[in-house]
C-alpha cells in the first residue's frame, strides 16, 4: 500500500507532465499550474482512501491518478461582442487540467470561484494562480 503523500503523487504525476503541457519546471505560470494539479490529485487520492476504508494499493494508486488526469470537463463557450451574445455557444470537452490560467476559465465560472473567495473572506488580489486553479479543479471535479 502507498501512502497518500506530495512525494509519492509527485512521482506518479511525472510521466504525465508533458501531457498536461507542463515541461519547464522554472517557468512560474508552469510552476503554478503543477502546485494546483498536485493538490488537487493528493485531495482526490485522499478521498479515494477515505471511500475505501484504508490505504491504496499501488495499482489503485495509479488507476486513481490516471483517471483523475484524464477526466473531462465541458466547456461552453458562447461568442460575444461587447457583452452582448452573438451566434450560438459551442461545447468542447475538454481535460479539466488543461486549464492553466484565469482566462482558460468562463466568465461566469470565474464569478463563482470569486465569490467562493469572497465568503471566505479573501481579498481577490491576494489570492494566487494555483489557489484559483485548485478552486476551479475541484468545482469541476463535483460538476460546479
Amino acid at each position: 500500500s502507498l501512502e497518500v503523500s506530495p512525494k509519492t503523487v509527485s512521482d506518479y504525476l511525472n510521466p504525465y507532465l508533458p501531457m498536461l503541457g507542463i515541461t519547464n519546471k522554472t517557468n512560474k505560470n508552469q510552476i503554478d499550474h503543477y502546485a494546483a494539479v498536485q493538490a488537487d490529485v493528493t485531495q482526490t487520492l485522499r478521498e479515494a482512501e477515505a471511500r475505501k476504508g484504508s490505504r491504496l494499493t499501488k495499482d489503485e494508486f495509479s488507476r486513481a491518478v490516471l483517471k483523475t488526469i484524464g477526466l473531462n470537463t465541458k466547456i461552453t463557450t458562447s461568442r460575444s461582442l461587447f457583452g452582448v451574445s452573438v451566434g450560438g455557444s459551442e461545447s468542447t470537452l475538454n481535460r479539466i487540467y488543461s486549464v492553466k490560467s484565469k482566462d482558460d476559465i468562463a466568465p461566469n465560472t470565474q464569478k463563482k470561484i470569486d465569490d467562493l473567495f469572497k465568503k471566505q473572506g479573501r481579498d481577490l488580489s491576494k489570492v494566487t494562480l494555483a489557489e484559483y486553479l485548485n478552486a476551479y479543479y475541484s468545482m469541476a471535479r463535483r460538476g460546479f
